[in-house]
Formats: structure tokens, C-alpha cells, sequence
């Protein structure tokens, strides 16, 4: 090695141990996450089925357009919604909090998500 490269090594290692505890403070330690259960509501017949359901915080939920129109998934004061839902297309959402749904192309479609 020459003189440059052990200089700058050095410079490299000096500067490191000064951002390194910086930066190991700031690191969280991963907690163990819920891994949630997947539930299914199929959208057929101008219905969500079923319409109400009952999960837990974290598990996925996916919605399933079996009909033979488009339809979409808002909740109900418009926190959160999916893009138009073509023929056979699915969405899925992770469930934080309890929440009322509807159709908003058809509005008579609802249903319920309830956490406990």
C-alpha cells in the first residue's frame, strides 16, 4: 500500500467510528409481526359475500369481483377505496381498524369489516 491509500483507509475508519454509534441508535430491532390470516369476500350478485366479517388487525383481506359488472370497495367515509374492479380482477387490503364499505358505482352494495 502506499502512503495515499493508507491515509485515506484511516480517514475512512476514524470518520466511522463516529457515524457508526450515530447510525446504531437509530436502528429499531424488528419486533415480531403478526403475520395475519388472508380472508376472502367474493363480489357477486351485486353483493359482497360475506358482508360482514370479523378479523383481526393485520390480516389481509381480498376482494374478489365474480360478477358480471364492474365494482369497487370505499370505505365508508372515503378513508380508503380500490380502483374499479374489472370481471375476475381481485384487490386486497391489510385491516387496521373496524370499517364500513360500499360499492360506489352501485351504493346499495355494503358491508362491514369489524377488528377485534
Amino acid at each position: 500500500m502506499n502512503k495515499i491509500q493508507v491515509i485515506l483507509i484511516t480517514t475512512i475508519l476514524f470518520a466511522a467510528s463516529f457515524i457508526f454509534p450515530y447510525i446504531q441508535k437509530r436502528i429499531v430491532p424488528p419486533t415480531k409481526a403478526y403475520t395475519g390470516r388472508n380472508h376472502t369476500i367474493e363480489i357477486k350478485q351485486m353483493t359482497f359475500s360475506p358482508a360482514n366479517i370479523v378479523v383481526k388487525k393485520g390480516d389481509r383481506i381480498i376482494f374478489v369481483n365474480h360478477d358480471m359488472v364492474t365494482h369497487d370497495i370505499t370505505e365508508a367515509k372515503k378513508a380508503w377505496s380500490s380502483a374499479p374492479l374489472l370481471i375476475g380482477k381481485s384487490w386486497s387490503m391489510t385491516v387496521t381498524q373496524t370499517a364500513a364499505y360500499y360499492c360506489s358505482i352501485h351504493p346499495v352494495m355494503k358491508g362491514k369489516i369489524i377488528v377485534k
